[in-house]
């Protein structure tokens, strides 16, 4: 890292993607527990930008952590965590599997419209989804969907609870309806 800072004069998730010959940054993270101590580590000097991304990452991380184990907790032996492509997944006990996604809380600067972001990886759009609408402080959630089938590209604004992409969806009246919605979900067609 401290030799790509020489080379190339900055650092950032996305430089330490595309630079060859540099561990990728989950390495980092999984090292030093984030990207941003292990800038720290080598002394890199990092934005104000960086460090609330930074500190986004790791709201959302505890976030996440707190509800996979709440669900283990609520559904014991019939849910566990597992990895897939590197980052923490349901498996049901019909082993039918669910990415978990937490979509961050934000108004717009104009109108103060409520949105929520919402970043899925492309490759997970196969997969059994249990969307989560955090709330405004980000320390727990407004709501649940379960869905499947999500192809939003790299991001998505969710406009409301009335959103399309949100009324393709199963909305939980509460996490102990997430076994139910998920079968009915990941059942293939026909079934």
């Amino acid at each position: 890292m401290r030799r790509l800072y020489a080379r190339v004069g900055k650092l950032s998730v996305a430089v330490l993607k595309k630079s060859r010959g540099v561990p990728c940054p989950q390495t980092y993270a999984n090292h030093f527990g984030s990207v941003r101590r292990a800038c720290e580590l080598i002394g890199y000097p990092l934005t104000h930008k960086q460090l609330a991304a930074s500190m986004h990452v790791a709201r959302r991380k505890r976030l996440l952590k707190v509800l996979l184990d709440q669900i283990v907790c609520f559904f014991q032996d019939r849910v566990r965590v597992c990895s897939l492509r590197n980052r923490p997944v349901l498996r049901l006990e019909d082993g039918i599997v669910v990415a978990v996604t937490i979509c961050r809380y934000y108004t717009t600067r104009k109108r103060n419209e409520v949105r929520w972001e919402l970043i899925l990886p492309l490759r997970d759009r196969d997969l059994v989804t249990l969307l989560c609408l955090s709330n405004p402080s980000y320390d727990g959630f407004q709501g649940f969907y379960v869905m499947r089938g999500i192809d939003t590209g790299v991001e998505y604004q969710i406009r409301g609870e009335s959103d399309p992409l949100l009324q393709q969806g199963h909305r939980l009246n509460s996490l102990a309806d997430l076994l139910q919605a998920a079968r009915n979900v990941g059942q293939p067609a026909g079934h």
